[in-house]
């Protein structure tokens, strides 16, 4: 394939080898984020769960965006930890955090409804 040869998609080769990198380093940042919140001193505390799981829906969202379901799975299945993390959170933290953890968990289980 020449450059700037038009794929299937209708995009240049180097755009769908950049859509593919992008995807692979949003997984590859929330893997590294969560395996060191995993082995952390503090363990995992309520803040680094919310940012977390943001970070995780966010990875999701591009992985689903690209029909990339293999990634998306493997960032759904951690973000489910954090979904618990939230879920024992709710209740203890309502007046801090409550809205943020609904619409998070919200999130998080559309974009699981949308894997399947």
């Amino acid at each position: 394939m020449l450059r700037g040869e038009q794929i299937e998609s209708g995009k240049t080769k180097e755009n769908a080898i950049r859509d593919r990198i992008r995807i692979l380093l949003r997984v590859f940042a929330f893997l590294v984020l969560d395996t060191t919140s995993r082995h952390g001193k503090q363990g995992r505390d309520s803040k680094s769960s919310l940012r977390l799981m943001k970070v995780a829906l966010k990875a999701a969202v591009v992985c689903l965006d690209a029909q990339d379901t293999e990634s998306a799975t493997k960032v759904l299945e951690r973000a489910a930890d954090y979904q618990d993390i939230l879920e024992k959170m709710k209740d203890g933290r309502k007046e801090e955090y409550g809205d943020t953890i609904e619409q998070l968990r919200i999130e998080y289980f559309l974009k699981r409804t949308a894997l399947v």
